[in-house]
């Protein structure tokens, strides 16, 4: 959680940079520093309704399970997730054109898998994608797989990468949006989750 919570102060701190930035003596003082108290007051509230929906739960809760076929949305793949666990897109809603690519994250408490599939994969490989992944690692490998890696940060939650080649597309799984922190066996559960 102190992750996700860091990244959401990250996100707020680049925001005020950038009005800061972009203001180019166009705007007085008052005005951005009204602009960034709403847009601080946007962001608590968008992390208290995700919060909201995204309750504690334990794996008691996820016994019962059911399939999510995300072929319907254009990916490949079934997660066996919780009952009731949401289906939400993560790149497509937003309208984003300047790349091609579908996300999808299958979440319900400390069960949060997202899958990203890089619609124009053109030269890309399993291989390729689980390297670019361990670039941009935010902590430290504790455990390499086939397919990917497992990652823990500084604050002991867990994390993951793990790559399928499926229809011609890379299909990369990681943990979706929670505010739980995840243990090697939460990871596991995820990644066993995986029906290709």
């Amino acid at each position: 959680m102190k992750k996700k919570l860091r990244q959401v102060g990250f996100i707020l701190a680049i925001g005020a940079t950038s009005i800061s930035m972009t203001n180019c003596g166009g705007m007085s003082e008052e005005d951005i520093a009204k602009m960034e108290a709403e847009m601080e007051a946007s962001m608590n509230s968008a992390f208290d309704e995700a919060v909201e929906e995204n309750p504690n739960t334990t794996t008691e809760d996820a016994s019962a399970t059911q399939e999510y076929d995300l072929s319907e949305n254009g990916i490949p793949v079934t997660i066996i997730g919780p009952v009731g666990a949401s289906v939400n897109s993560d790149l497509t809603e937003s309208g984003r054109v300047d790349f091609d690519a579908e996300s999808y994250s299958v979440t319900k408490g400390k069960f949060a898998i997202t899958v990203y599939m890089d619609n124009d994969p053109a030269g890309n490989t399993v291989k390729n994608a689980i390297s670019e992944s361990k670039i941009d690692l935010d902590g430290t490998i504790v455990e390499e797989l086939d397919n990917g890696f497992i990652s823990v940060d500084e604050d002991g939650s867990h994390d993951f990468v793990y790559v399928i080649e499926k229809e011609g597309k890379i299909l990369e799984f990681t943990i979706g949006l929670t505010f739980d922190d995840l243990s090697k066996e939460d990871i596991y559960r995820l990644i066993s989750s995986i029906k290709a």
